[in-house]
């Protein structure tokens, strides 16, 4: 009894053998994937590195998103700064022309009262 149940065993396996290479375009179809997931196989090894990595970069990222806003920020302010020195520069002249106008003035006023 045991001899037959194993037999019986044998003959469905090699029913669904014989009935598996009986579909050449399925067989093809699974030789295909498995390849393919082999392929895969060792993308999916390295995957926790890789998200490690992405982790580890987004931080990076984010401070160099920082300094490059406070980069744009001085260089927005030098500029302003820049601005500001060459109105107040042209101010100090027309302040000196005018001190020495006013100070000829005096010297004259003073040599008007000498004599």
């Amino acid at each position: 009894a045991r001899l037959q149940s194993v037999m019986h065993k044998l003959g469905q396996i090699a029913d669904k053998k014989s009935a598996q290479t009986d579909n050449p375009e399925k067989q093809q179809k699974i030789t295909e994937l498995y390849e393919l997931m082999k392929k895969w196989e060792a993308v999916g090894d390295s995957l926790p590195q890789i998200v490690d990595r992405m982790v580890a970069l987004k931080d990076l990222h984010g401070q160099a998103l920082q300094f490059s806003q406070a980069l744009t920020y001085l260089d927005t302010a030098q500029q302003e700064v820049k601005v500001s020195l060459g109105s107040h520069g042209d101010m100090l002249k027309e302040l000196q022309s005018s001190f020495k106008s006013n100070m000829d003035g005096i010297q004259a006023n003073f040599s008007s009262l000498d004599k």
